[in-house]
């Protein structure tokens, strides 16, 4: 029997909070630029290969989930 390995993505909706002095209004290019500058993103914590990957975030008030259909993108003979 062949066995094949199935390659797929999906979207996934990170959340995070961002601090900003109250003296003035931000707008959402002001607020996205500290995100980007504050976020430390998102890493593999399980096994560096195969199925077995646990994903997730490293700071406490960030957040990962899952939110799409996944959609396979490709396959391969697994030999």
């Amino acid at each position: 029997m062949k066995r094949y390995r199935v390659y797929g993505n999906i979207s996934v909706t990170v959340e995070t909070f961002v601090e900003m002095p109250d003296d003035k209004e931000y707008d959402e290019e002001e607020i996205f630029a500290k995100a980007y500058e504050e976020f430390q993103g998102i890493d593999n914590y399980v096994g560096n290969g195969g199925i077995d990957k646990l994903i997730g975030v490293n700071n406490e008030d960030d957040a990962i989930q899952a939110d799409g259909e996944i959609e396979f993108t490709y396959c391969e003979l697994d030999e």
